[in-house]
């Protein structure tokens, strides 16, 4: 009978690992450019960044990009 912590950390660093790299993700923006517009406009309103963010379920980061983006 052999210990089970041991033996499994032994296979953990003798299993083979996959060569192949992990696939890329293309970059896409979390808020399309009307959810973006919706964005602005509620921050020009008074709610703050990170309220707008918990409402619409994105980063603070995504919320910060919307605003310092120009509206075409």
């Amino acid at each position: 009978m052999g210990f089970p912590a041991r033996d499994n950390a032994a296979e953990r660093f003798s299993a083979p690992r996959s060569t192949k790299p992990a696939p890329r993700r293309e970059k896409t923006s979390t808020l399309t450019p009307a959810l973006a517009k919706v964005v602005r406009a509620a921050i020009k309103a008074g709610v703050k960044p990170n309220a707008v963010a918990r409402q619409f379920g994105v980063s603070l980061a995504a919320i910060q990009k919307a605003l310092s983006e120009t509206e075409t």
